[in-house]
C-alpha cells in the first residue's frame, strides 16, 4: 500500500478465552476430533445450516452465520465448517480457542455487497476477525470471497475504510493452510503481533489494479512462515513490518520465512514501509515474480529512526518485472502529512543485506534493473550481491541494463553480476 504502517481500521475487542486454531487440509474435510471442556473426546462440528442458513449466495445469512460462530465459541471451540453452500455474510469473528474453521471444496463465505455492508453500519476490520486467542487452524480448500469490486471502485487509497479479508491480532499457534481468497476489499491476511505461524498453500486472487489488496502483511511478531503459495493482487504480495500502536516506542518485526511463493503482479516482497522501527531476520527465497512492479523491495520512510538488517532474498526468478531489486531509502507516498516528508539529521539504518541468485528478465524502459537509494546520513553497509543475472525482457540492449545506486551504498566486492553491480567499496 501507498503507506505502509499497519494502520488498524477499527479497535477490535479484546478476548479473553482461551486457544484457537485455523487448519486448512487440501484434500478432505476428515478432521480429528476436538477435546471438550471435560477432558472426553468427543466431535464438535458446526454449520451455519443448523441455524437455518440458505447458502445460495443471494440470502442474507449474516444471522445464521454469526449464530453458527457463537455457538462453536460456547462449546469453547469446534471444528465449524462452511460446504455445501455460497454464505452471504457480514463480518464475524472467531472468539474461543481450540477452533478449525475448515472450508469444504463446495463450500465459500460471500462478504456482503458494499452498499449492504455500509446500510448495516458494519465497521469491522475484517470480513473474519480474531484477536487474543491461541490454536487456530483455518482450512481449505473452500473459498472466501470479498465481493471487492465495488469497494475499489469506491475508494482509492487506504486512508478511508474499507475491511480487510481477515485480521487476526495477538495470536498463538496460527495455521491457515489450502484457502482461496478473492476480491479482498483491502489487505487479504493481516496479522498483528502473531506468534508460530504457518501459512500453506495460500491462493489469492484480485485484480491487477484494485488498490491496497496486498496478499499477506507480517506486522510484529515471530516465528512466522509462508510457504507453497501463489498471489495474484494489486499492491505487495507480501510484506513484512513492524508492530504497531507502539505508542510512541519502537517497534518490531520479522523473524519471518517466505519461500516457494509466485508473486503475479502486485508489488513484490517488501520490508517495510519503515517508520520508527526494527526489522531483522527474514529470508525470501524460492520466488517467482510475473509481471510485478518490482521483486526484493526494501522501503523506508526519511527522517525517522530504526533498523532495516539481516535480510536475505535468495533464489530468485523474474518474468518481465519492473525493477528485480528496490532499496528506497527515501520512501515517502503522497498520502503522508505531510507531504513531501520533511529533511532531518536521523535515518533508518539498512545493513547486511544479501541479494543472491537472481535470474530472468526486466522490462525495458524502466530506467535501471536495480534500484539502491538509500540515505545520504546513514549510507546502507553490508550489502551483498552475488551470482545475479539480469536481462532486458525485450532482448535487445537497453540504456536501462545497468544497475543504478544513489547516495552511499557500500558492501563487498560482487560476485559473478550482470549487469555489473554499483556497489562502493567498504570503508
Amino acid at each position: 500500500p501507498s503507506a505502509r504502517t499497519c494502520r488498524r481500521s477499527q479497535v477490535i475487542k479484546k478476548m479473553s478465552t482461551p486457544r484457537i486454531t485455523l487448519l486448512m487440509a487440501v484434500s478432505t474435510l476428515a478432521a480429528a476430533p476436538l477435546e471438550a471442556r471435560d477432558s472426553t473426546t468427543v466431535s464438535l462440528s458446526v454449520r451455519p445450516q443448523d441455524f437455518g442458513a440458505v447458502g445460495d449466495g443471494m440470502h442474507n445469512d449474516t444471522t445464521a452465520v454469526r449464530e453458527a460462530f457463537a455457538k462453536c465459541a460456547a462449546l469453547g471451540g469446534c471444528d465449524l465448517i462452511i460446504d455445501d453452500g455460497v454464505f452471504l455474510t457480514g463480518p464475524v469473528q472467531v472468539s474461543s480457542g481450540n477452533t478449525r474453521l475448515i472450508f469444504g471444496g463446495n463450500g465459500t463465505l460471500l462478504a456482503a455487497p458494499r452498499d449492504q455492508w455500509i446500510g448495516a453500519g458494519w465497521t469491522a476490520e475484517a470480513v473474519l476477525t480474531a484477536s487474543l486467542v491461541q490454536n487456530i487452524a483455518i482450512q481449505g480448500p473452500g473459498k472466501i470471497d470479498g465481493n471487492g469490486a465495488a469497494w475499489w471502485a469506491a475508494v482509492h487509497d487506504d486512508l478511508s475504510y474499507r475491511p480487510h479479508m481477515m485480521a487476526l491480532r495477538n495470536i498463538t499457534d496460527l495455521t491457515v493452510d489450502g484457502v482461496a481468497l478473492l476480491n479482498s476489499p483491502n489487505h487479504n491476511v493481516f496479522l498483528h503481533d502473531c506468534t508460530a505461524v504457518r501459512v500453506t498453500g495460500l491462493a489469492v486472487s484480485a485484480p491487477h489494479d484494485s488498490p491496497n489488496t496486498d496478499g499477506i502483511n507480517f506486522c510484529g511478531g515471530s516465528d512466522q512462515s509462508i510457504v507453497d503459495s501463489h498471489i495474484s493482487n494489486g499492491d505487495d504480495c507480501v510484506s513484512i513490518v513492524t508492530s504497531e500502536d507502539h505508542k510512541g516506542e519502537m517497534g518490531y518485526g520479522g523473524g519471518v520465512i517466505v519461500s516457494n511463493v509466485t508473486c503475479v503482479y502486485g508489488h513484490g516482497i517488501s520490508i517495510g514501509s519503515i517508520k520508527h522501527g526494527t526489522v531483522t531476520n527474514v529470508t525470501v527465497t524460492n520466488v517467482t515474480f510475473i509481471s510485478s512492479e518490482n521483486g526484493a523491495r526494501i522501503k523506508t520512510y526519511p527522517n525517522n529512526t530504526g533498523l532495516v538488517a539481516d535480510i536475505t532474498y535468495s533464489n530468485i526468478v523474474l518474468v518481465n518485472a519492473s525493477i528485480a531489486i528496490l532499496i528506497d531509502g527515501k520512501y515517502c507516498p503522497k498520502s503522508q502529512k505531510p507531504y513531501p516528508c520533511p529533511p532531518g539529521d536521523v535515518a533508518v539504518e539498512i545493513r547486511n543485506i544479501t541479494f543472491e541468485g537472481f535470474r530472468g528478465t526486466v522490462k525495458p524502459n524502466q530506467g535501471c534493473v536495480g534500484l539502491l537509494d538509500c540515505s545520504e546520513l546513514l549510507p546502507c553497509r553490508d550489502i551483498t550481491m552475488r551470482d545475479i543475472h539480469l536481462e532486458m525482457a525485450s532482448g535487445s540492449p537497453s540504456t536501462d541494463d545497468h544497475f543504478t545506486c544513489k547516495s552511499a551504498v557500500q558492501g563487498p566486492p560482487a560476485n559473478d553480476v550482470t549487469p555489473p553491480s554499483c556497489l562502493s567499496p567498504l570503508l
